[in-house]
């Protein structure tokens, strides 16, 4: 961690410590904030068809701002909000997510048959595979005969959601699995060989067993690659086109089958350890007389939410809400299920059932549909929870890191802001607090809908707002 970062942190600790010992005094609202951000919205050149703003001081619950703050717009990613909170709620910030490894047969380390049985971690990536190794070697395991099996009972298999973000109009698409690695994503190193006319060397990152490369690319004359890769439902990566001999390239493609990919990256890394394997990976429910190996955990729910939250991860949201499911009401776990238990939580925010759409837990839906009202309720709840300092570490600091890092850096708003940042075709949202060490903080959201909304053209219409809040909360 930085040392800016620290003391990042350590600004936002002294604001809260801060808030909570603030003699009372008399809530107003102060006139010039409300006159300021009328107007920025009346004279915007960019603003939305549709604008939901909603501003409350925390220490006192009072409204300072509201602007159309309950007509339910469609969040983007602020609806990782909701799924953040209640996983905090539901589960606790050390909940960790679990990977079980068993066999019904051992003898003198070597194993018949194996079988992995995922629940839904959304970490489970190259880093992690030299603490799996550890785990088999720490059983004495030096071989694997027959197969491996895996185990993905542990969620239903209605796995695909896709939307279309604003930005270049890339298609999003999250294959969610109980046993998923890196994301469901391959990295593909394509280098050239040392002659023209010959097939390029082609590397998996890391090794895979499951995969079987099918070379047909060449060693080319020209400047640029033209190299491209697919993987068919034999778990054949073809590799077609070619690299110009001066250079190579890297390919990153979505795994069709998360299940087979994950488990194959770890027989491979296994391989690499000296640990025996030649057989097939199948699936396969664990028998009721197998007998469990070890678990590997993932870092606590606490961790994954950050790498969720700062950057937005939709993978990771979609693990999360069918955990959910299948942790509180039963495997498999579903997006319905996990749905329910976010509307569960929004039932103890008091907010009516009536008045909200939820589809999924990362906000890649055109159906979703909640208000400024009901987010900021949501970040009231959390900033006066225990579970505060983990919710706030999940959210982007203005100017620092995550999506913001590049945003809300002038002026001083840099570091003040910590946020959820949102972005669909058509929608653009910030939702989150302001923070400063002599005013008392704040929770607002910012919802964006209607034809033609973009990042580049609202932006600049959210930071006016909050330079609206920034100048006139410290002056007062």
């Amino acid at each position: 961690m930085t040392k800016e970062l620290n003391q990042i942190i350590l600004f936002f600790f002294i604001a809260w410590l801060s808030a909570s010992h603030l003699e009372a005094r008399e809530a107003t609202t102060p006139l010039d904030l409300r006159h300021n951000i009328d107007q920025i919205i009346a004279t915007a050149k960019q603003c939305p068809e549709k604008l939901s703003v909603k501003i409350v001081r925390l220490s006192d619950a009072k409204t300072l701002y509201q602007h159309e703050a309950d007509e339910p717009l469609n969040p983007a990613s602020n609806m990782k909000l909701v799924t953040i909170a209640a996983a905090l709620r539901r589960l606790g910030p050390d909940f960790t997510f679990k990977t079980d490894f068993y066999t019904t047969t051992s003898s003198n380390g070597a194993l018949q048959n194996l079988w992995i049985k995922g629940h839904g971690d959304p970490l489970l990536i190259t880093e992690e595979l030299p603490r799996l190794v550890a785990s088999f070697r720490a059983a004495g395991i030096r071989s694997i005969r027959g197969a491996v099996y895996v185990d993905d009972s542990f969620f239903d298999h209605h796995s695909l959601i896709s939307d279309v973000s604003n930005r270049g109009s890339s298609e999003y698409t999250i294959l969610t699995s109980p046993l998923a690695f890196n994301f469901n994503g391959l990295e593909v190193q394509v280098e050239p060989a040392h002659k023209v006319g010959l097939p390029p060397v082609v590397t998996l990152s890391p090794a895979n067993y499951f995969i079987t490369v099918v070379n047909q690319a060449k060693t080319g004359g020209g400047r640029r690659a033209t190299v491209h890769a697919h993987l068919d439902a034999n778990h054949q990566l073809i590799i077609t086109g070619s690299v110009p001999p001066s250079r190579g390239t890297t390919l990153r493609i979505d795994v069709p089958q998360p299940s087979g990919y994950a488990a194959g990256a770890i027989i491979a890394a296994l391989q690499e350890a000296g640990i025996r394997f030649d057989g097939r990976i199948l699936s396969g429910l664990v028998p009721s007389e197998a007998t469990k190996i070890f678990t590997h955990e993932s870092p606590p729910l606490s961790e994954v939410i950050k790498s969720m939250g700062k950057f937005s991860n939709n993978f990771t949201a979609e693990q999360l809400l069918k955990t959910l499911g299948a942790v509180l009401l039963g495997s498999p776990g579903s997006t319905e299920a996990g749905v329910r238990v976010l509307q569960s939580y929004f039932g103890d925010l008091k907010i009516p059932p009536q008045s909200y759409v939820l589809a999924n837990g990362s906000g890649l839906s055109r159906e979703t549909r909640v208000t400024a009202s009901q987010l900021v309720t949501l970040l009231e709840d959390m900033y006066h929870s225990p579970l505060r300092d983990s919710f706030i570490s999940s959210l982007s600091i203005s100017g620092i890191d995550g999506t913001i890092r590049h945003r809300l850096r002038n002026g001083d708003l840099r570091g003040k802001i910590a946020a959820k940042t949102g972005s669909l075709n058509g929608v653009v949202t910030l939702s989150g607090y302001w923070f400063s060490n002599t005013a008392r903080p704040v929770a607002f959201s910012i919802l964006m809908n209607g034809p033609g909304v973009s990042l580049g053209r609202v932006a600049s219409l959210q930071e006016k707002i909050l330079t609206a809040v920034d100048e006139s909360l410290e002056q007062n």
